[in-house]
């Protein structure tokens, strides 16, 4: 009998847990706001990773892997186009013509005014 209330216990409390997961093909990234939102990806130096952290009040962390830095800046970020700006105060801007948002990506189209392909990163909360 205490096999049987044990085994009944476990299905309970699978069911439990496994439906406050979210139903597949459900898009859980449609967001109005970046506030709390972390994405990361590399920048074109060589093995550089850039973790960009957006805060409330229209901050913004942006965080280089290669010499350890951080810089905060400030950002706007329109909900219904998806699209936004980075204002550094200085000259060189990781993002002179801002940024889209597409689903879990974050894609910077000519990163810091470098040649070649936009820049994606990745959302990862």
């Amino acid at each position: 009998m205490k096999v049987y209330f044990h085994c009944v216990m476990f299905i309970l409390i699978s069911f439990v847990l496994f439906t406050a997961c979210p139903e597949p093909g459900v898009d859980i990234t449609d967001i109005d706001s970046l506030e709390y939102t972390v994405w990361a990806g590399e920048t074109p130096r060589a093995g550089d990773w850039l973790t960009i952290a957006f805060q409330p009040e229209g901050k913004v962390v942006f965080s280089f892997s290669i010499d350890n830095s951080t810089n905060l800046w400030d950002y706007t970020f329109d909900k219904t186009t998806k699209k936004g700006t980075i204002d550094t105060g200085i000259p060189w801007n990781p993002a002179p013509n801002g940024f889209a948002i597409n689903g879990d990506i974050l894609t910077i189209t000519n990163y810091g005014n470098h040649e070649g392909a936009p820049r994606n990163f990745q959302r990862y909360r």
